[in-house]
């Protein structure tokens, strides 16, 4: 089974932020949803929302540049939370909301945000990395500006 293309984004300060993405499941089922957004990555978070059915809270969200120059590679690191997850703290006895990590690095900031996102995702769920760097190895966006 090939890897899914990368997303793909419409922005700029005369529309609306728009995000096509296209997932493909463990039984090589493609699922592909749309979004609007306040920003091009905000619009790529709601498609993949769209498509697992599991809305995320996201509560961190950094991105940095690794290397120099206008082709730098820059790497995502978000913090999620999903809705019904909860954990029961091991001193205190407390329920109290799981969160989950995702990292990801592109040359695109939409791809890495994107990786990263589903990184996040895939932690959550508890899935194998490798089907992770599997579909999503070979991300590429297209981005094009309004």
């Amino acid at each position: 089974m090939g890897c899914p293309p990368g997303p793909q984004v419409t922005c700029g300060t005369l529309g609306l932020s728009t995000a096509t993405v296209k997932l493909i499941d463990a039984d090589g089922k493609e699922h592909i949803e749309c979004s609007v957004g306040t920003g091009p990555v905000d619009a790529a978070y709601k498609a993949i929302d769209l498509i697992t059915k599991v809305p995320l809270i996201l509560l961190e969200y950094s991105l940095s540049a690794v290397t120099e120059g206008i082709d730098a590679i820059a790497t995502t690191r978000v913090l999620i939370r999903g809705d019904s997850q909860t954990a029961t703290h091991a001193l205190t006895g407390e329920a109290m909301s799981r969160t989950f990590s995702g990292t990801g690095a592109a040359m695109d900031i939409v791809v890495s945000s994107v990786r990263a996102y589903l990184g996040g995702y895939l932690s959550r769920r508890g899935l194998d990395r490798r089907i992770f760097e599997c579909y999503f190895s070979h991300l590429v966006a297209a981005l094009s500006v309004v």
